[in-house]
């Protein structure tokens, strides 16, 4: 415990420095540290490894979306009933993932474990190893090993003479560096390494594979991020490593649940339910790929606040029901004109209907934690409506506008020069060049049925048709610079040789307008967007305080 407690306080100290430090302000908001390396490495990956210049372009996108959100909330778009659907699902989904974290995958996956898995992850160890099968007589036999070891030269030469590992003993039993949950000696043989020091030999170990006696030769630390940033790469791991029991105390907490909120199907209307999918088969059938929401908006109210189930306060009623499935079509249906299938979904969503109603009922909505951990969402989902408001202001590019365009940017619209080829294929270069020198007296469509071995164009008689530079590699380059009735000497192309002859040629010229219009509306849309934007971002730039502090970011890693 004495070399894992100034560890954790490192971590500590760390965690609670970069907490604070600021990379860049916006308006009254600080942009600190901490936040900005997770943002980079959920949109750009290692933040170790990238240079300033990476830094900076992300900085910036962070600080954009921090300007358009105070955009958004100028506009008040909060209160737009829109925002207010998208806001409340985002909320929904982190009292759910709250739910679960507090109820279930806290009781398995603690702090104390995290940093355990941390602090074993933060070095390596070069490893030498002594390995016999198991066996109670080899546990013996390894204990009168240890004897005789007092020293690397010791343990080196033992490892020669006794261990059974024969891609190691040969190197004095040298694994090399191993790393926690890399090796392939298990987890319990990974920990011992830790509790180790360089330079003595270990007790007796049991993996898996057998028995060893483990040497350090010595460690060396690993990159790592900051405890905070790799807090849910850790998790995720754990929760793979205890998937099992997690999953035992869910079953075991729904359980709980359905007891406490005293769940009650409703089997009438179940098979109301049933029966109106069974009445509207006819327009499901006709309709496939209509949506189940359209399908059924035919429904009356009555009917569709009917509960199937209720379960507290609360109740799941048929338009619920319909209502979940709203996007599906009537093709991806499944036959809920059966009463065991529409029962079998109600058992699907009946845990998150009952863990949501756990979170709302302790009033995790509003949480500062909650709200805190998806502030990143609320931003994005401000910005995403900033956007929006933006977009409304931007006029649309008249007809006018894209002939305009098209006349002015003729250059850009431009069908390339091609050539009409006739080729033979062929593989051999010494056979390549007998037809070129067959081809300056004969017929060049009768060498094409005499020699060409690419048998799609041969029976075409080698008629390729029209080429630009880009196509056929080196073939639409070199048919380009001959003149028509110039045949080729060989060309290498790929794994054969073609040898071809230009029929005819066309020059680069304008494509019609009515080919390209779509293309030039779809640019001049884009740009103007991206024009009324970036002048809103202007504004808000001269409207608000944004700073960075270059001096932090380039000090970071």
């Amino acid at each position: 415990m004495k070399t894992l407690l100034p560890i954790i306080l490192s971590l500590v100290l760390i965690s609670a420095c970069q907490k604070t430090k600021p990379v860049a302000r916006v308006g009254n908001q600080m942009i600190s540290l901490m936040e900005f390396r997770s943002i980079y490495q959920n949109k750009a990956g290692s933040y170790q490894s990238a240079d300033f210049e990476d830094k900076q372009r992300i900085l910036d996108q962070v600080i954009n979306t921090k300007l358009l959100a105070l955009y958004a909330e100028q506009q008040e778009v909060t209160n737009d009933t829109a925002f207010q659907t998208s806001w409340k699902k985002i909320v929904k989904g982190q009292v759910y993932r709250t739910v679960i974290d507090e109820y279930v995958i806290d009781q398995h996956i603690t702090e104390s474990m995290l940093k355990e898995r941390y602090r074993l992850l933060s070095k390596e160890f070069k490893v030498r190893h002594i390995f016999l099968p198991q066996s109670t007589e080899n546990k013996s036999r390894l204990q009168t090993i240890k004897m005789d070891i007092s020293d690397l030269e010791d343990f080196i030469e033992n490892a020669r003479i006794h261990s059974r590992d024969s891609l190691t003993a040969g190197q004095g039993g040298l694994i090399g560096y191993i790393r926690f949950g890399k090796s392939k000696y298990g987890r319990e043989f990974e920990k011992k390494i830790w509790d180790l020091r360089p330079g003595r030999v270990s007790n007796v170990v049991q993996s898996p594979r057998g028995y060893h006696l483990i040497w350090i030769e010595n460690d060396r630390p690993l990159n790592q991020q900051p405890f905070d940033l790799a807090r849910n790469q850790l998790k995720q791991e754990l929760f793979s490593e205890l998937g099992p029991q997690i999953n035992q105390s869910y079953s075991a907490f729904i359980k709980k649940l359905k007891n406490k909120f005293k769940v009650e199907y409703h089997d009438d209307n179940i098979e109301r339910l049933a029966n109106q999918v069974e009445s509207h088969k006819k327009s499901l059938n006709e309709s496939p790929q209509a949506t189940i929401g359209s399908i059924f908006s035919d429904l009356d109210s009555d009917t569709r606040s009917r509960p199937v189930i209720s379960y507290a306060d609360a109740m799941y009623t048929i338009g619920d029901f319909l209502d979940d499935l709203a996007d599906l079509s009537a093709f991806q249906l499944p036959p809920f004109e059966k009463v065991q299938m529409v029962k079998s979904h109600i058992e699907r969503v009946l845990p998150s209907l009952l863990i949501l109603q756990l979170g709302y009922d302790k009033n995790y909505d509003e949480k500062y934690e909650v709200l805190q951990a998806i502030q990143p969402q609320k931003e994005e989902l401000l910005t995403q409506f900033a956007r929006n408001e933006i977009l409304k202001q931007v006029k649309e590019p008249s007809e006018q506008d894209l002939k305009d365009h098209y006349n002015e940017n003729q250059h850009d619209f431009l069908e390339p020069a091609k050539a009409k080829i006739q080729e033979i294929a062929v593989v051999s270069l010494d056979k390549a060049n007998r037809v070129v020198s067959e081809a300056k007296t004969k017929d060049f469509t009768q060498l094409v049925e005499k020699y060409s071995e690419n048998n799609t164009t041969k029976s075409k008689k080698g008629m390729v048709g029209f080429i630009s530079e880009d196509q056929m590699g080196t073939v639409g380059q070199e048919a380009l610079k001959m003149e028509i009735g110039q045949i080729s000497d060989p060309i290498e192309n790929g794994n054969h040789y073609s040898i071809i002859k230009v029929l005819d040629k066309k020059e680069a010229q304008p494509r019609p307008f009515s080919q390209v219009r779509d293309m030039i509306y779809r640019a001049l849309r884009s740009a103007r967007q991206q024009q009324a934007v970036d002048k809103t971002l202007s504004q808000l730039k001269s409207d608000h305080i944004v700073q960075i502090y270059e001096n932090i970011l380039k000090g970071s890693s």
